[in-house]
């Protein structure tokens, strides 16, 4: 995985770690909720600095959501 934003570094295995809690993250319509985008922001502020909260969302929509939003429609489209 690589880190979103202007210089994408490669991502530890400690942030790789706290990530994937938030990518086996299952909510309501497929929205990560704040206080799990928080507590992931504070643990991985804690590792590297450079991570915001709109870093953490933008990492699991490009990890998570697109690769849903993909599936359902390779899969909309093999059913048609």
């Amino acid at each position: 995985y690589i880190r979103p934003g202007k210089r994408q570094k490669e991502i530890s295995s400690a942030e790789q770690e706290i990530l994937s809690k938030l990518y086996t993250y299952n909510g309501d319509n497929n929205k990560l909720p704040k206080e799990a985008v928080e507590e992931a922001y504070t643990a991985l502020y804690q590792i590297d600095s450079s991570w915001t909260k709109k870093k953490v969302g933008d990492c699991w929509y490009d990890n998570v959501k697109r690769v849903r939003q993909k599936k359902e429609k390779d899969r909309k489209s093999s059913a048609s």
